[in-house]
């Protein structure tokens, strides 16, 4: 479950609890399951310029949060 992850030493799996569920998932798919952009907006309805901007922004939250945690990135 989410709150077993949050519960979990590895900060990276901490971060991405944290981040909205949209973008959470879009990254899921892109690095997790090797889909491109153009793929992830037919699975989600989004369009591929929005898919690349929310990925853009989730990346850079996901950057923040492991910061402060004291991860280098």
């Amino acid at each position: 479950t989410l709150a077993e992850v949050v519960e979990t030493a590895d900060p990276t799996l901490r971060a991405m609890a944290q981040l909205p569920v949209r973008q959470r998932e879009l990254l899921m798919l892109k690095y997790d399951q090797g889909f491109h952009d153009r793929e992830i907006a037919h699975m989600t309805g989004m369009s591929q310029a929005n898919v690349a901007k929310t990925l853009q922004r989730a990346k850079a939250r996901l950057r923040e949060l492991l910061t402060e945690q004291g991860v280098e990135v």
